[in-house]
């Protein structure tokens, strides 16, 4: 790795915002969750209507 690399990398110890203390991006959805859920079939118009309708919803 190059030496810019090293300089920049966030100490893990334990201190707030560290990568070992890490939080999630606040999703929404976890593990399990329908809306993470493969299906075999064909995503559906109205599955797209959907989804893009929980965009506009979460992006405002």
């Amino acid at each position: 790795a190059r030496r810019d690399y090293w300089e920049k990398l966030p100490p893990a110890s334990g201190r707030p915002c560290c990568p070992s203390m890490s939080k999630p991006d606040a999703w929404g959805v976890t593990k399990g969750d329908a809306d993470l859920m493969q299906q075999k079939e064909a995503t559906t118009e109205q599955q797209l209507i959907d989804l893009f309708a929980k965009q506009c919803i979460k992006s405002n």
